[in-house]
């Protein structure tokens, strides 16, 4: 069942990618873009580090990065080929290569060795996980010793008219997205 569920959700990311970032920034009403810059200032302070960031998406947050002194290197994994291909075209556009490195890969079982990232991030992508437990473990495995993990995610609103626009906005809005 979870294989048909990640193949499930894969699909709906690919379908979805050319239009994500339009419905975040539309959705977030911008406020995404100042979180993630103000996530990435959290660690200005650190020297060398390298950077995986899970779920990338489209890549927003690993090209936030990418833009730092403080950051070594910069990876991004995600399991949807359409949404890699948009963070592609971004990195190109701002001029980044070289700088981001993007691999397709499921959270469930990252393709790096243990103890290699110093930061590790995800940004609106926990929720989307089917076995949050065994995502973080792994997560967990591929940080060193004294390394961070860094979460950005919406947190889910249960009353009012917040609750009801963020319930439209998940059940209703991606779903019409992928229609199209």
């Amino acid at each position: 069942m979870g294989e048909n569920l990640t193949t499930s959700v894969r699909n709906i990311f690919n379908q979805v990618a050319p239009v994500y970032d339009l419905l975040n920034h539309l959705f977030s009403l911008n406020i995404d873009r100042y979180w993630r810059e103000k996530t990435v200032s959290r660690f200005s302070s650190l020297q060398n580090l390298r950077v995986l960031d899970v779920c990338t998406g489209t890549g927003d947050l690993a090209i936030e990065f990418a833009g730092k002194s403080f950051c070594k290197e910069v990876v991004g994994v995600d399991f949807s080929k359409q949404m890699l291909a948009v963070a592609e075209a971004k990195i190109k556009k701002k001029k980044l290569q070289g700088k981001i490195k993007l691999v397709q890969g499921d959270v469930m079982r990252l393709p790096f060795p243990d103890s290699s990232f110093d930061l590790v991030t995800i940004s609106f992508g926990l929720r989307n996980l089917s076995d949050r437990k065994s995502g973080i473990g792994e997560i967990v495995r591929v940080l060193k010793k004294d390394g961070i993990l860094a979460i950005l995610e919406f947190s889910p609103v249960q009353d009012g008219a917040v609750a009801y626009f963020y319930r439209f906005y998940l059940n209703t809005l991606i779903l019409l997205s992928v229609i199209w």
